[in-house]
């Protein structure tokens, strides 16, 4: 995943006070290769199945919760904020793959 953001990351608009989530479609094959089918810009967050019903309201709070954590006070310090949040206040699993010096 970080090869993929690397490879666009010059493509994507920064907005202050904005933030996107990205959906990543994969395919795994017989012996457990997973292969990067697509990624969406706006994905589904239907919540059809118990594993949905699970995990998508858990990633939707922690993505707000990151948003809001990178821009304290409405300022756009969003490196610094990020590197001082603490990833336990999060419902899910989070690892960072990118950190840009501004």
């Amino acid at each position: 995943m970080r090869l993929v953001f690397t490879m666009v990351k010059d493509k994507l608009d920064r907005k202050f006070g904005c933030f996107e989530l990205f959906g990543l479609d994969f395919l795994i094959d017989s012996e457990l290769n997973p292969h990067l089918i697509e990624i969406n810009t706006n994905p589904a967050l239907y919540t059809d199945t118990q594993v949905q019903k699970d995990l998508l309201p858990k990633l939707v709070e922690d993505i707000v919760k990151l948003s809001l954590a990178a821009h304290p006070e409405g300022k756009d310090n969003g490196a610094e904020a990020l590197s001082s949040v603490s990833l336990d206040e999060c419902a899910l699993s989070y690892s960072l793959i990118y950190k840009e010096d501004f």
